[in-house]
């Protein structure tokens, strides 16, 4: 797949938008006859100093959890999200080129990881989450999961 920028020209009442975009490879592209485009749409808001901050905040707590250097762990994170996120263009390579939304299901992917491993922070998570809800949500799924690994293993204890 290959991925160009574009920009919208206009939308009509239909739901439907005319965007322009540069082909990278003009060739390729007619030689394969491409047809069938995705659409991401970004907003240009760039990740905030504040979201960088919380980042840098919750790899230092992993990093100590794992017994790495935060940069090693920073690495390993990003190759997790990258290879959890479904949409075109919100791959992290850098953090610079990041957007907020992007900064935004990272911290998501970061707090979700130590709510799973049980890792201590120093401070209470949902201060350092942009998304309350997931963070929520997080909660409430590996609490019934740890009930439901309790329930089964007193049912399988009593079935013998």
């Amino acid at each position: 797949m290959e991925i160009a920028q574009g920009v919208i020209q206009e939308f009509n009442e239909n739901g439907k938008a005319i965007i322009i975009a540069d082909i990278p490879n003009i060739n390729r592209a007619l030689f394969r006859k491409y047809k069938n485009v995705l659409i991401g749409f970004s907003d240009g808001r760039k990740i905030s100093a504040k979201q960088m901050r919380k980042i840098y905040v919750l790899l230092k707590y992993i990093a100590e959890w794992i017994g790495d250097t935060e940069e090693n762990t920073k690495a390993l994170m990003k190759i997790q999200f990258n290879m959890q996120i479904q949409s075109v263009g919100k791959h992290i390579i850098s953090f610079r080129d990041c957007d907020m939304t992007t900064a935004r299901e990272f911290i998501s992917l970061l707090i979700n990881f130590m709510i799973e491993n049980e890792i201590y922070s120093g401070e209470p998570l949902y201060l350092l989450n942009d998304d309350i809800e997931k963070y929520i949500y997080a909660c409430l799924i590996n609490k019934n999961l740890k009930r439901n690994d309790s329930r089964q293993r007193i049912s399988r204890l009593s079935h013998r």
